[in-house]
């Protein structure tokens, strides 16, 4: 016989909601119809985040935006004394955060990691975030500090240690690693980011996928193509 005990919880349904999130630890965002309608619940079916918002996401930390300011909320009810004009999302640790038109770093406890003083910054992903200022791209640290300097006139964020960029004398995507290596040559038109190793690419009218060793593979000329799944498969057209 199956067991029913824990970790199986069933959530009281509430009344006047048409939406519930994931949950996790315990909590999950919860909408209902209206004007500032999100809110975060917790097992029971409680408002632990009262709906008074008009859009709670989900994260390490949670953040809330009523018209146009963003806030890191809590579950215990709790709402920061500061408002962001935005606020990219906490990932290990960190997210950017704008305030007064210039972007910077804030952490968990709304610490500031690096100054409100850039044109923008990407969410941290492989320890590394990408920071535009003036239209040149380069990667900052946890620390603020930069990692690979601004020398790109295009760049992505890191997935899988690897980014794509332009580089300021080209008009061609090529790839860099962590550590600001290039390890392909600015020549594709087009470079997605790295999924289960594979990365799609485009030259020309020529598409295909760059492999972990920076091979090209399947190349041919179909019209687009997802990512490959962590059992090999990608669908095309």
């Amino acid at each position: 016989m199956q067991s029913t005990e824990a970790p199986f919880t069933l959530v009281p349904f509430l009344e006047q909601v048409n939406y519930v999130g994931i949950f996790r630890d315990g909590f999950a965002v919860a909408e209902c119809p209206g004007f500032r309608r999100a809110g975060i619940i917790n097992r029971q079916g409680e408002w632990v985040l009262q709906p008074h918002f008009d859009s709670v996401k989900q994260g390490e930390r949670y953040v809330a935006r009523s018209g146009n300011d963003y806030m890191v909320v809590g579950v215990d009810g709790s709402v920061g004394q500061r408002k962001y004009q935005a606020i990219g999302g906490f990932n290990s640790g960190l997210s950017p955060a704008k305030i007064d038109g210039k972007y910077g770093v804030i952490d968990l406890e709304e610490n500031e990691i690096v100054p409100f003083s850039h044109d923008n910054i990407g969410v941290f992903s492989c320890g590394l975030a990408r920071t535009t200022d003036n239209g040149i791209n380069g990667y900052i640290n946890a620390a603020g500090q930069f990692a690979i300097p601004q020398i790109y006139a295009n760049a992505s964020n890191f997935n899988e240690n690897l980014a794509s960029i332009i580089p300021n004398d080209k008009r061609k995507w090529g790839i860099i690693n962590s550590t600001g290596a290039h390890v392909v040559p600015a020549i594709y038109d087009e470079i997605g980011k790295f999924v289960n190793g594979m990365a799609l690419f485009r030259r020309g009218d020529v598409r295909g996928f760059l492999n972990s060793n920076y091979e090209e593979v399947f190349p041919g000329k179909f019209d687009d193509c997802g990512t490959f799944s962590p059992d090999g498969i990608a669908v095309y057209e």
